[in-house]
């Protein structure tokens, strides 16, 4: 079977399912808190600390619409531009 890309199908198959949970727990500071967890169990992210429930409400919704709708982004610095402080060899 040919891969193409526009395949829906495919793309199901190759990513699988990736539906996760949002975990709600209270903390120490009487507020609430949230792991998003994957279908596999693996912490995939925590949330702020959250002072009620409508705050902890619309933090898992931005969660949901950034996580579905953001961009990625790298901040990392290219490898060929760090110098490293080298010791001369005796």
């Amino acid at each position: 079977m040919t891969h193409r890309p526009d395949d829906d199908t495919n793309q199901q198959r190759m990513v699988g399912n990736m539906s996760g949970k949002f975990i709600v727990f209270s903390d120490e500071r009487r507020g609430f808190r949230f792991d998003v967890v994957s279908d596999r169990g693996s912490l995939v992210a925590q949330s702020p600390w959250c002072p009620d429930k409508q705050a902890l409400v619309d933090t898992i919704e931005l969660a949901r619409e950034c996580v579905g709708t953001g961009l990625v982004s790298f901040n990392t610095v290219p490898f060929n531009t760090v110098s490293f402080n080298t010791v001369p060899a005796r």
